[in-house]
């Protein structure tokens, strides 16, 4: 609640003033109700309804606040206070709210983000999810404000235009945390190759559908790589795991719904939604051979490198392909203007089809935090960023003309001003999924907007299988002494094993029973204990 208004004197105040002149979010495909147990299509049930009547106050009857956002940014933000500034222009005269962005680094990210938590800094709205600014971690902390009330009733357009069994991804324990950023929730591995390598090589791509086909392909990379000096491949990070990713293998990554790396998993569609450690599953044997015969045949660096490092790789031409967690509609045209090369995407799905399950869907969101004082302002604020397509816009790529000029406006295809790229750029945050509906974002490449990307990437969520689990959060609360004991043994043993770096045949023998000796057996019986509370409470 706000500390300067009562809820009730707030809603005479304010009203639906944030949602009266913005424009209508896109409705994306959703999965069905998350009390079926068994898997099916996405349904295409109606959204949530929003409020049908509302005091409609003017803005200006509101006292001026402003509102911080902290959140990650990949590319340059010097000019974050001048983007700032053209969205306050916005917000003022929508909500009367001044915007203050406060993009951070991915490395200092979580740690600089959580120190301003501590110290009580205004933070309004914060950037959460599963793999950065844990938001498992945040609920159980009470970092964040619950969003049930608020959303409804300060961000009605945005609410409905999330399905209700999407937004189950974005609670704990019943209560509504996450604001959902809508964009691809299907989870798809594959390879974005570069397009002159598979054309000096001759190669048909649509014979590459599984781990084991690139390899023919890759060791015809690695043959002429002391006349090209080229790797098939890279490593995006120092921990990023090669073969083992469960939605390939037809698992749910409960790893991503528990907040945790994924140490456990269960059947995408098993009903009795019963969880095991990773490396207990026959497919978990079967992918860690594969990362040592891709680590050992020289497919990759043998030491891993940073993010920053294979993006610098990357674009000097020192890797054939780029390998994707997300292989969307679209993909290609995006690393494209990351890299700098044309790329062929190729997603492979040889043991299951696209999946959705709540770590997908909770992999970007946003959150109000509990040091934020104008809580019903920042869910009016969220109501713009996922409505507002000129605000959207803006934090996404910029001022016109500054830092981004139409390409051609009919179909909305933008690019950067004669003498900027994405390096020399001032503002260039290259996250728009990070801020709210990824659909409402311009193109950024022809391709994009003749292959109509955001409603192909609607398709592929509608039609993609729902998790038997989707819905599903754990609390960590009973077992945070356990996770922090099976993370170090992951660290240590279970990463070097996902990469291919050790001996598969000693090492997972040794992983499993560190595991265990971590407390794993408690953590398993507390994750699989409310696997079935929830299961009971969805009937």
């Amino acid at each position: 609640m706000s500390q300067s208004l009562s809820r009730r004197q707030f809603i005479k105040l304010a009203g639906t003033a944030a949602s009266g002149a913005v424009l209508a979010a896109c409705t994306g495909a959703v999965p069905p109700s998350s009390s079926t147990t068994a898997p099916t299509s996405a349904s295409k049930t109606e959204a949530t309804t929003a409020p049908e009547t509302a005091p409609t106050t003017a803005p200006a009857e509101l006292p001026e606040v402003e509102l911080n956002y902290y959140f990650l940014a990949w590319g340059p933000m010097q000019d974050a206070q001048f983007v700032a500034d053209e969205m306050s222009k916005i917000t003022l005269e929508q909500i009367k709210a001044r915007v203050k962005l406060t993009p951070m680094d991915w490395s200092a990210f979580n740690e600089k983000l959580q120190l301003a938590l501590a110290a009580g800094e205004a933070i309004d709205l914060m950037f959460t999810c599963t793999w950065a600014n844990n938001f498992y971690a945040n609920v159980s902390n009470g970092n964040l404000l619950p969003l049930d009330d608020l959303l409804p009733q300060y961000a009605p357009k945005y609410w409905a235009s999330i399905k209700p069994d999407i937004w189950n991804a974005g609670r704990v324990k019943s209560k509504l945390y996450g604001a959902i950023n809508e964009q691809i929730w299907a989870s798809i591995l594959g390879f974005d190759v570069r397009k002159d390598i598979v054309e000096k090589y001759k190669w048909d791509v649509s014979k590459l559908k599984s781990f084991e086909d690139y390899i023919p392909f890759f060791d015809a990379i690695k043959k002429d790589q002391s006349s090209t000096g080229m790797w098939p491949t890279g490593w995006f990070a120092p921990d990023e795991k090669q073969t083992w990713w469960p939605s390939y293998w037809g698992y749910d990554d409960l790893g991503l719904a528990t907040g945790t790396q994924p140490y456990v998993s269960l059947k995408y569609d098993d009903p009795s939604l019963k969880a095991s450690f990773c490396v207990e599953v026959p497919e978990y044997k079967t992918a860690i051979d594969l990362a040592r015969t891709y680590y050992t045949a020289g497919y990759l660096p043998s030491e891993p490198t940073s993010g920053e490092d294979f993006v610098a790789n990357m674009k000097a031409g020192k890797y054939a392909c780029v390998p994707i967690n997300s292989a969307k509609p679209g993909r290609a045209s995006e690393d494209k203007a990351k890299y700098g090369f044309d790329f062929v995407s190729v997603p492979m799905t040889p043991n299951a089809p696209p999946i959705i399950g709540t770590g997908s869907v909770a992999a970007t969101m946003n959150g109000i935090a509990r040091t934020c004082k104008n809580p019903e302002r920042a869910a009016m604020l969220l109501e713009l960023l996922n409505t507002n397509v000129d605000l959207y816009t803006l934090i996404c790529k910029g001022i016109e003309g500054t830092h981004w000029v139409w390409q051609d406006k009919s179909k909305k295809v933008i690019g950067f001003p004669e003498g900027v790229t994405a390096e020399k750029s001032t503002y260039n945050p290259n996250t728009d999924w990070m801020f709210g509906n990824q659909f409402n974002a311009p193109f950024v490449t022809m391709e994009q907007a003749e292959d109509d990307v955001w409603n192909a990437t609607r398709e592929l969520n509608e039609s993609a299988a729902v998790s038997a689990a989707m819905g599903f959060a754990f609390v960590q609360d009973p077992v945070t002494t356990e996770i922090s004991q099976i993370a170090t043994v992951n660290a240590e043993v279970g990463v070097p094993l996902s990469q291919g770096r050790v001996d598969p045949e000693k090492t997972m023998p040794e992983y499993l029973k560190k595991l265990k000796d971590a407390g794993g057996e408690k953590f398993l019986t507390e994750l699989q204990n409310q696997l079935d509370e929830w299961k009971k409470s969805q009937k």
